[in-house]
């Protein structure tokens, strides 16, 4: 299992609309095969840093993921709201 944390920071003139396209991304990524899970957190002192969570079964999981066309449409609209640059880290479990 490989586990993702992506932040983002999101301008607050674009949050309505940062929501309802992470909701679409969500729902269609959840869907997908080798999802294990898929969700988005909102910081509860910082409401402009959103955090997606999520669990893949490998990475060949995350390589279709990433080539599906919720994924290749939504993303480069939400890298457009950011107020910073975004990251992501990929973990594996060790214990």
């Amino acid at each position: 299992m490989i586990k993702i944390v992506a932040e983002n920071y999101i301008k607050e003139e674009h949050q309505k609309e940062f929501l309802k396209l992470t909701k679409e991304l969500i729902i269609l990524s959840r869907e997908e095969a080798g999802n294990i899970s898929y969700h988005l957190y909102q910081d509860i002192q910082d409401p402009s840093h959103y955090t997606f969570v999520e669990e893949w079964q490998n990475q060949e999981a995350i390589d279709l993921h990433n080539q599906t066309k919720h994924f290749t449409t939504i993303v480069p609209q939400i890298k457009s709201f950011t107020s910073k640059p975004s990251r992501a880290v990929k973990y594996k479990e060790v214990q």
